[in-house]
């Protein structure tokens, strides 16, 4: 069954893959990009989705990229191996890690 949201995600994966070079290379290349962007993290279906992302991000090679682009440019699913949670509990460390000077 197509919907806006499928034609939306397939969208979304050609742009991407013609504008970062990296992409093509994703281990996700191929794949139902709908795993990525799950409508939510609560149903059994939805966390399913998720692990089969997420373990598939795990042996990506170009996993860092993709993170690193997600940390500056994505909201939403899960971008180099990160949930949007996880995304975001990220960025908050980051922001917030004091910088440790030795001596």
């Amino acid at each position: 069954m197509t919907t806006r949201k499928n034609v939306a995600v397939t969208l979304i994966a050609q742009a991407l893959s013609e504008r970062l070079p990296w992409a093509s290379k994703g281990a996700c290349k191929g794949k139902d990009m709908r795993w990525w962007f799950p409508s939510g993290e609560n149903s059994v279906k939805d966390r399913t989705t998720m692990k089969q992302a997420l373990a598939i991000c795990k042996e990506c090679d170009v996993r860092q990229q993709c993170l690193d682009y997600a940390l500056n440019n994505e909201s939403d699913g899960i971008w180099g191996g990160l949930t949007t949670k996880q995304r975001n509990s990220l960025r908050r460390e980051r922001r917030y890690t004091p910088i440790i000077q030795h001596k």
